[in-house]
C-alpha cells in the first residue's frame, strides 16, 4: 500500500489508515515509524470510524472515497492491488 501511496500521491490521491479500537497504540505508533508509512496513521480508539463506516467486520478493509465524499467502493479482506490501482487511477481523473 505505501508503494501505490507513493505512485499515486503526485496524482492527488490522500490516504489514512485508521487502526482499529482493538489495535494497542503504542504498537500502532512504533509500526508506523518502523516502516515509515508514507500517510496519516489514525487511532480510533473509541471507534467512532468503524461505526460510521458500518461496523467494518475486519482487516484489512479499504474504503475509496470520491472528491465529492462519497463512498465508491469497499475492499474487504485481501485486495487486488491491480484491480485497485485501476480504480484510484479512473477516481482521480475525474473533475472534482
Amino acid at each position: 500500500m505505501a508503494a501505490l501511496y507513493r505512485t499515486l500521491a503526485p496524482k492527488g490521491l490522500q490516504a489514512v489508515f485508521v487502526a482499529m479500537p482493538h489495535d494497542r497504540p503504542d504498537r500502532v505508533l512504533d509500526f508506523a515509524r518502523r516502516h515509515a508509512l508514507p500517510f496519516k496513521v489514525a487511532l480510533d480508539i473509541r471507534g467512532e470510524a468503524l461505526r460510521a463506516f458500518g461496523d467494518v467486520p475486519g482487516t484489512p478493509a479499504i474504503f475509496v472515497i470520491a472528491k465529492q465524499g462519497r463512498i465508491v467502493h469497499r475492499f474487504l479482506g485481501e485486495t487486488d492491488v491491480g484491480r485497485l490501482q485501476r480504480l484510484l487511477e479512473k477516481k482521480l481523473a475525474e473533475p472534482a
